[in-house]
């Protein structure tokens, strides 16, 4: 059975107009469905590309938890969201690939992002297991990635990138259930997925 998540995102246009940047937060974030008073987590948050303005759009209400394994990342946007006011994010120090280590209440959360985190596949698994512990039951888990082969505007070698058939199987082992597919811009897949 589809829960109220899944029904209120296969609703919204998954093919959200690309901005021209190779994420745009916003597009990205509302084909995510999120909206006032969800708690998140965006794991691997770096600098909050996605988490400030995910915090702007849950509102006082909601809650965003920005975890990252780089302390001074954390930090930044730590202070970033003081000096822009959003008291509604919790900047988190942690080892995703550790269970628990983010220390987010078990069973508390709307949606968990993993968003271009340059992971292997084991890793990413190991970042889903956790994404499976704080997820509320019916939750989701959107996971956006680089498209393979020669996609992007400009050249990194060294990114990784994770095929989505492979980002599939991982979610599914871990006990997640496959929603859909969308598009979240022109170099990257996007997957959602719901906690059973």
């Amino acid at each position: 059975m589809v829960s109220q998540h899944v029904q209120l995102l296969q609703t919204q246009d998954s093919a959200t107009p690309h901005t021209g940047a190779v994420l745009d937060p916003i597009s990205v974030l509302k084909s995510c469905g999120i909206r006032a008073g969800m708690r998140i987590a965006d794991f691997g948050s770096g600098r909050g590309h996605f988490a400030l303005p995910a915090a702007k759009m849950v509102g006082p209400r909601g809650s965003v938890y920005a975890v990252d394994l780089q302390k001074e990342l954390v930090h930044a946007l730590d202070s970033q969201a003081k000096f822009s006011g959003l008291e509604n994010v919790s900047s988190v120090w942690a080892d995703l690939e550790e269970y628990n280590t983010t220390k987010i209440p078990s069973n508390l959360l709307d949606v968990v992002l993993l968003i271009s985190n340059h992971v292997s596949a084991e890793a990413q698994m190991k970042m889903m297991r956790e994404a499976g512990r704080v997820l509320k039951k019916g939750a989701l888990l959107i996971i956006v990635d680089w498209l393979p082969g020669n996609t992007i505007p400009f050249p990194q070698k060294s990114l990784t990138r994770i095929p989505k058939e492979v980002a599939i199987a991982n979610a599914q082992t871990v006990g997640f259930q496959f929603v859909d597919e969308f598009r979240p811009g022109r170099y990257h897949y996007g997957l959602r997925f719901q906690k059973a």
